[in-house]
Parts: structure tokens; sequence; C-alpha cells
């Protein structure tokens, strides 16, 4: 039995607000929340996040890697250098074990 590898993209439109309180303005973070993923982009937007260019430059980093045979990568890729600041909350680790601050 193989196991499938799956990464997550979240929106959230208010950063002010604690991530498990927040929501994306339709789905609240506690129900988009997927146990187990990868990695979790937290991309500040409201329920059309892959829309945004955050979460489009993610999708790309990770369908790049996967076509050069990389199976992980670290949190930092997921960073998009132009987003800094206070609200951004770029990656969350799995299970928020604080990977980066």
């Amino acid at each position: 039995m193989s196991v499938l590898a799956y990464r997550s993209i979240t929106g959230r439109n208010d950063p002010a607000v604690a991530l498990e309180a927040s929501m994306d303005g339709v789905v609240p973070y506690s129900r988009a929340y997927l146990e187990g993923a990868l990695s979790e982009l937290i991309v500040t937007s409201g329920h059309g996040v892959q829309e945004m260019p955050e979460a489009i430059l993610a999708v790309r980093r990770i369908l790049h890697a996967n076509a050069a045979g990389v199976t992980s990568l670290h949190p930092d890729a997921f960073l998009d250098a132009r987003k800094t600041g206070d609200d951004a909350t770029p990656f969350v680790g799995a299970h928020h074990q604080g990977l980066i601050n």
C-alpha cells in the first residue's frame, strides 16, 4: 500500500486573527487544515486563494521540484521573497511545529 504525499494552501482573510480561529470568508481554518500535509502555505486571501500570486508561485515550485525528482522541499522554498512583514504567515509546518518564525 502506497502513501499519498500532499501539501496544503489555505487562505486566511485577516492575518490579525489567530490562525486556528481564522477563516477565508467561507471555510474556517479548522475545517481547511489537513493533518499530515508535507507543508502548509497560509496566504492572506479570501476563498479564492488559488488566484493569489503567492499560491500560484508555491504550486509552480512544487511542480518544478516534483518534475526534477525532489521529494521534499525546505519550508523556505515556499516563501515568496517579495512577501514579508507582519501580515505574512506564509508557511506553517506540519502540525504547526514552528519550522520558521
